[in-house]
């Protein structure tokens, strides 16, 4: 618990002569305000190495949701799956969701469509085995969907063509109303800061960012990054959160269909 206030003393760090953090996540706007923050380090010294991959592959935002919905429906996901894993370039597919109801509410709506087995193989976060056994079910097919969660967002390698798609349901903020979560604004607030700009958003940042990072492995790897959530291009928040992926990565805005479109 990083806000817990018995965890913000520093002296734990003088035992060291030297602490080395390094990670691709440190950074949020091109600021390292909010690992200091988080950490209660505010004399960190931070070095960067340039990043001077080229991202084979396009980032796809789609635009045409419902009126004053800002996400696509389990159904209308489902169907660009559907799509998505009948394209030859597109078909193996990690879908990254953000609750685990909706996780389990897709899987089964999939499950329903999918008429042969033959067509792709459906994997879901802790409905079709462990993390290591879906894994590697994944890796070994010619086609298929794997629905994740927290877990999945980070932390997995599959490079090269075992994934060639990533999307992304909804942006991944943490669900406001959880106990951990009402804490810490409680005591954001009290230490003068805003809940939302200085905790939720660049968190989000990082673990879009990550997810980002399933699709690259390695300067190598190319694929598809799909964003179905419009406040990654409309709200008062996009400009910052888009810089959660490199520079270098080309952002088409689309609908569905023009999506498909430009795959196939």
């Amino acid at each position: 618990d990083i806000y817990n206030k018995k965890l913000t003393h520093q002296s734990w760090i003088t035992s060291f002569e030297k602490v080395f953090f390094i990670s691709s996540t440190i950074l949020v706007d091109k600021s390292n305000d909010y690992f200091k923050q988080a950490l209660h380090l505010n004399n960190l010294k931070v070095s960067k190495i340039e990043d001077k991959w080229e991202y084979k592959g396009n980032v796809y935002v789609l635009n045409d949701q419902k009126e004053d919905e800002n996400w696509y429906s389990l159904e209308e996901l489902s169907d660009l799956l559907l799509n998505l894993v009948k394209i030859k370039n597109t078909n193996k597919i990690l879908c990254l969701l953000t609750a685990r109801d909706k996780l389990t509410q897709l899987y089964e709506i999939l499950k329903e469509k999918n008429t042969s087995d033959d067509e792709f193989v459906l994997l879901a976060q802790d409905m079709t085995g462990s993390k290591w056994r879906n894994l590697k079910n994944f890796q070994k097919s010619n086609s298929a969907i794997l629905l994740g969660l927290e877990n999945m967002w980070e932390g997995i390698d599959l490079a090269g063509d075992v994934l060639k798609t990533v999307v992304v349901s909804k942006l991944p903020f943490n669900y406001p109303f959880e106990h951990f979560e009402q804490y810490k604004k409680d005591y954001l607030k009290e230490i003068k800061k805003q809940p939302f700009y200085d905790d939720a958003l660049p968190k989000a940042m990082i673990k879009l960012r990550q997810g980002f990072g399933r699709l690259y492995r390695s300067e190598n790897d190319s694929g598809v990054f799909i964003i179905l959530d419009k406040r990654f291009i409309d709200s008062k928040y996009a400009k910052k959160i888009q810089k959660s992926l490199p520079k270098k990565v080309k952002i088409k805005v689309m609908t569905k269909e023009e999506c498909l479109k430009d795959l196939e």
